[in-house]
């Protein structure tokens, strides 16, 4: 399923949801806390997103999450799939990685790069989405040559409610 949606899913969907990367496509139907409820005008398709700043204060990538009714090569169950849009110039081996708290750090790979940045995707278990429920700060952390790592910090004040105000995306089969 993984490499599934890497190769057919992503290019697709990347061509809908980062046009332009870090622009407010859609609808924002609510802002809780740092998240916002972001939708297709007219439908119920709606995501959460989040703009994380850099230490300097700039707009530094876009993490988008949405619902889904979703099942791995496994026949695993995932109720959703992060999105995280990263600048150009990080360092694609170095992988992306998240951490709650100080907890564990999870990774996942980049799936590719487009003009406005580099996108990784990765499906969200259901303990995964927990520990963002009860968490204060996500650090998403990034490599850059000649600068190091990058953390990125992500809010998650809102990230519950916010969640829980969406349905999964229905995919329209053609």
């Amino acid at each position: 399923m993984t490499r599934y949606l890497l190769r057919y899913v992503l290019p697709a969907l990347a061509g809908l949801l980062f046009q332009p990367a870090l622009a407010q496509e859609g609808e924002v139907r609510a802002t809780n806390g740092a998240w916002q409820v972001i939708c297709v005008p007219g439908t119920e398709n709606c995501a959460i997103q989040q703009i994380g700043k850099s230490p300097q204060g700039e707009e530094a990538l876009l993490v988008r999450i949405r619902k889904v009714n979703g099942r791995n090569e496994q026949g695993e169950t995932f109720p959703a799939v992060a999105e995280i849009l990263a600048p150009l110039g990080v360092f694609l081996p170095g992988a992306l990685r998240v951490q709650i708290d100080g907890g564990e750090i999870r990774a996942t790979g980049f799936a590719f790069c487009l003009a406005e940045g580099c996108l990784a995707q990765d499906s969200m278990s259901d303990a995964f989405i927990a520990d963002l429920k009860k968490g204060n700060t996500a650090k998403v952390l990034l490599i850059f040559p000649g600068r190091g790592e990058i953390a990125i910090n992500i809010s998650l004040s809102g990230f519950t409610k916010s969640f829980n105000s969406i349905q999964p995306v229905t995919a329209r089969r053609q």
